[in-house]
């Protein structure tokens, strides 16, 4: 991958981990946990080998790039640290500072389905998420936690950059829905927000111009 990723690094915005477990989560598989029944519990050992493929896609990605993991409890537990970036190391080009997010259940449940186990797991990920890629998509009609006011106050509280505007449709274009973003009015305001904007805020100028 790696050729392919470096030549074409001025088009990818972040690269989803992927690779272990059904849809790339890192949850349902029968690899890089001890008991396939049980993929919620990772041992130690695993946790290192999930390291290990998160690190080797990052080496194989610009040091200007991120990879983003599901949960803030993945990359909690790879890099044994519950202590949230800050300005003073966000910047400083380590693994750590290169892993960003993916939400794929954006507002289905007061857990995300699962994106977070706890408020101080929620917290670090929306502290995180100023110095990080922050990204995903919805995957459940779930009013009023999916309709219009939620939704803008988790974007802000989250960063979001990107988001899929195929799915769900249910909670983002469906006129029939009657909380769906496109009935509830917040979509167009959702997609002028999302990601980032350079805003020249002074300038100084010379007042000629120079042959």
């Amino acid at each position: 991958l790696r050729p392919l990723l470096q030549a074409n690094s001025d088009v990818i915005a972040t690269v989803q981990l992927g690779f272990i477990g059904i849809w790339g989560e890192g949850y349902y598989t029968d690899h890089f946990v001890d008991d396939p029944n049980n993929p919620g519990t990772v041992s130690a050992a695993r946790w290192q080998d999930r390291l290990d493929v998160l690190t080797a896609l990052l080496a194989a990605l610009p040091p200007s790039r991120m990879t983003a993991v599901r949960t803030p409890e993945m990359k909690q537990n790879m890099f044994g640290t519950t202590t949230p970036l800050s300005q003073a190391n966000a910047y400083d080009g380590s693994l750590l500072a290169r892993t960003s997010y993916h939400n794929d259940c954006f507002l289905a449940s007061d857990s995300d389905f699962g994106t977070w186990q706890s408020a101080a797991a929620k917290s670090y990920m929306a502290d995180e998420s100023r110095f990080v890629a922050m990204g995903g998509e919805t995957c459940n009609y779930n009013p009023p936690r999916s309709a219009c006011p939620s939704a803008l106050a988790e974007l802000a509280l989250f960063h979001w950059s990107y988001l899929n505007i195929d799915y769900h449709p249910d909670v983002l274009t469906n006129a029939s829905k009657t909380d769906s973003w496109v009935s509830g009015g917040c979509l167009d305001e959702i997609r002028r927000n999302l990601g980032y904007r350079l805003v020249l805020q002074a300038g100084t100028y010379d007042d000629a111009v120079q042959p």
